[in-house]
């Protein structure tokens, strides 16, 4: 059966920690970060951290320009950087994967973003950060890719662990989580699993009515 689900997380790129978003239009901050990375590239300071960190940024900017392969070139760039300078590794390698998984996915190549979401999932198991809240995003993201690629069961284990994350933190009492459970019900129902899915559409409307979010999205 077609997997389907209610609605989608929005794609959006997240810099991370090594970079600051400068204020202006984006071609303004564009025009201003090449200007920084000309003058790295003179200093032989671009190959850091600190140009991953500006790469980010230009990455940033081409996206919100539009430019979807100008992004991924900004963004390959500074993974390879990363490689070189053994920084891939980190939360910020993490979001560095997961941002290029999204520009991958957005520009057709839904074996690359998933490609790129799995290995973003994985440094985060290694930096000991998969079981923070900050890797929900990230797992639901997964989901819903695998969803697309006709993957149930691979988009219900991500769900399942993203449900965990929610238990975990103490969270699950949440219209966000309410939603993550109706739509594991609709995967499961489609799925077959029709006890499950309804058990799950129960625990949703459950925490609904408890939060007072029944009309709400």
């Amino acid at each position: 059966a077609d997997v389907q689900a209610p609605s989608k997380p929005s794609l959006f790129l997240c810099l991370g920690s090594m970079a600051s978003r400068q204020h202006g239009t984006p071609s303004e901050v564009l025009e201003a970060d090449e200007s920084k990375r000309a003058a790295m590239e003179h200093s032989g300071t671009f190959k850091s951290a600190a140009g991953v960190a500006l790469l980010s940024s230009i990455a940033m900017s081409r996206w919100a320009s539009g430019d979807q392969s100008g992004t991924l070139q900004a963004l390959l760039e500074a993974k390879d950087i990363c490689n070189g300078t053994n920084i891939l590794e980190s939360p910020d390698g993490a979001t560095l994967m997961r941002n290029i998984g999204i520009v991958k996915w957005s520009h057709g190549d839904h074996d690359g973003g998933l490609e790129a979401y799995m290995q973003a999932k994985v440094i985060c198991e290694r930096t000991g950060t998969s079981s923070s809240l900050s890797s929900i995003g990230l797992l639901l993201t997964i989901g819903f890719a695998k969803a697309d690629k006709g993957d149930a069961e691979g988009m219900l284990e991500a769900f399942e662990e993203t449900r965990r994350l929610y238990d975990a933190h103490g969270t699950l009492e949440t219209a966000s989580a309410a939603t993550l459970l109706a739509t594991m019900g609709v995967a499961r129902g489609n799925h077959g699993d029709h006890a499950s899915a309804l058990e799950a559409y129960g625990k949703a409307r459950q925490i609904r009515e408890r939060t007072q979010t029944l009309c709400s999205p």
